[in-house]
């Protein structure tokens, strides 16, 4: 599940991606993350916002490869910050109904 939703200013948007356990490893959290990315770059969207737990290490990893700026704010919870203007995000692959992935 990939939620993209406007906070008050609707110039920063919060990203929230849950990859059930059985489905984690298979870069589904990669292509939906990428996907919420384009989409709401190209509806002219500033930045996403996102809450982590701090030890959530891939949701980290992958933040990171979309350009986020991480920061820890407490002892259980980092806040990352993607820029959109400044993402390097340039594709969103799909699935095709077989689950191949497709470019």
């Amino acid at each position: 599940m990939v939620s993209v939703l406007p906070y008050s200013n609707r110039s920063s948007w919060d990203l929230s991606i849950l990859i059930d356990d059985a489905w984690q490893g298979r870069r589904l959290g990669t292509i939906m993350a990428r996907h919420a990315v384009a989409s709401t770059q190209a509806a002219g969207v500033d930045s996403l916002e996102a809450l982590v737990e701090r030890d959530n290490v891939r949701s980290l990893r992958l933040l990171r490869r979309l350009g986020a700026a991480i920061r820890f704010s407490d002892a259980s919870t980092a806040e990352a910050h993607i820029r959109l203007h400044q993402s390097t995000v340039t594709f969103a692959p799909t699935l095709a109904l077989n689950g191949e992935m497709r470019h």
